[in-house]
């Protein structure tokens, strides 16, 4: 004999009545509706907010002003309301004065002083004693190859010593003078004879032209004649004598290394 279970009753379903859903729906619906107004009446007001133009502060210069001359009252560009006046312009050259860097000199600087009469200028304003400034002895030539000395030579005695040179070159004073004579000589053609320094008696000779005249005041380094091939020469040369007051011949190369100056 078969058992028969009994199935279990049915749960009843529980339904939302129709008018509690309608009004739950109508409610939802107004709250979306006012989030939704509320977005849309800030970003409107933030926009206003952005596009509003802000009130110049007072000395902000516009555009339309910058343009155009400034106004009476209208301050200048960048002098804001507290800021310290601009120094006046008889104050300008003392701030330059006290900013340019120290050991530049000023335009106010001291005037160089002229040196004295007994001396001469020299590169970088410096003063020199004139005996300093310029030589106290020099070559009777420029160049040149000395060919002949002081001493014995083909049977006789040379009396001063040879430089030979191209023709035309320049003859120096060897030491500051006088002019004693120029002009024609025995022998040598035309010559020039000078009272030296110490009161010793150059003699220039063979030259091809002087160009001083007796009495004329020469210094160490002047030209005062030309190299020439006058007279009893062999070539264009020069001949240099020293001579004493009294006349007696000296070696010019020994009294020249005495002055320093060394012919070769």
């Amino acid at each position: 004999m078969t058992a028969t279970v009994a199935a279990p009753p049915a749960r009843a379903r529980f339904r939302i009545p129709t008018t509690v859903l309608a009004v739950a729906i109508a409610l939802s619906s107004t709250a979306v509706a006012g989030v939704l107004a509320a977005q849309v009446s800030g970003s409107s007001g933030g926009a206003q907010a952005v596009v509003a133009p802000q009130e110049p502060t007072r000395g902000a210069v516009s555009a339309a002003s910058a343009s155009g001359p400034l106004r009476p009252d209208q301050p200048a560009p960048g002098n804001h309301q507290g800021a310290a006046p601009a120094a006046p312009a008889e104050n300008a050259e003392g701030a330059e004065a006290a900013e340019a860097p120290a050991g530049e000199p000023t335009e106010a600087a001291a005037p160089v002083e002229p040196p004295a009469p007994n001396q001469v200028p020299a590169p970088g304003n410096i003063a020199l004693p004139e005996a300093v400034a310029r030589p106290f002895a020099i070559g009777p030539t420029y160049g040149g190859i000395l060919s002949s000395d002081f001493g014995p030579r083909w049977g006789e005695f040379h009396y001063g010593i040879d430089i030979a040179a191209p023709l035309g070159s320049a003859v120096l004073a060897v030491t500051d003078g006088v002019v004693l004579e120029a002009g024609q000589a025995q022998g040598f053609g035309l010559w020039v004879r000078v009272t030296q320094d110490d009161g010793t008696v150059g003699v220039y000779g063979h030259v091809d032209r002087y160009l001083v005249q007796p009495g004329q005041r020469v210094q160490a380094g002047d030209m005062i004649a030309t190299v020439g091939n006058r007279g009893h020469s062999t070539g264009p040369h020069l001949h240099y004598e020293v001579r004493k007051t009294d006349g007696t011949p000296m070696s010019p190369r020994h009294w020249l290394a005495q002055r320093g100056v060394w012919l070769n």
